[in-house]
């Protein structure tokens, strides 16, 4: 894993996994472990007097992976070898923070548009790009007494 902040409000991670599986021969090669995964994110914060901003933007890619399958209930010597090709899905979030109390935020999940061929159990469970959007307001931080008379 790697991280850093960089100057004017920019930082960077990453960080890298890999998996070996070992099965003894004559054993199925069942799995649904990728052997390779990586995350990555890069970030931009900046506040000013009356207003922050926040923009993110991560990603993961998960390799291909071959594995044998089961083609039989009942006889368990019966597979076949399949190949789940990797993927990259990436978000991107920003939300920008007025008066310390009103927070508005934007998010796009799945920023290219992933859509796997096939689902099963190692795959993103996803049907492509998605958005949201919303507020919160924090009532703590408005100061009423200072308004009144």
């Amino acid at each position: 894993s790697l991280n850093a902040r960089f100057d004017y409000g920019f930082g960077a991670s990453a960080s890298y996994a890999y998996t070996y599986e070992h099965f003894p021969k004559g054993v199925p090669l069942t799995t649904s472990t990728r052997p390779h995964a990586l995350t990555a994110k890069v970030t931009y914060d900046h506040a000013w007097k009356k207003v922050a901003l926040n923009v993110v933007l991560s990603g993961r890619y998960m390799s291909g992976l071959t594995s044998d399958e089961y083609t039989s209930l009942t006889d368990l010597t019966q597979t076949t070898r399949v190949h789940y090709p990797g993927y990259t899905i990436w978000r991107f979030n920003t939300s920008v923070t007025l008066w310390q109390a009103l927070r508005l935020h934007f998010t796009i999940d799945n920023l290219f548009n992933y859509i796997p061929k096939v689902y099963y159990s190692n795959s993103p469970q996803t049907v492509g790009i998605s958005f949201s959007g919303g507020f919160s307001l924090d009532i703590d931080q408005f100061d009423f007494k200072k308004n009144k008379k």
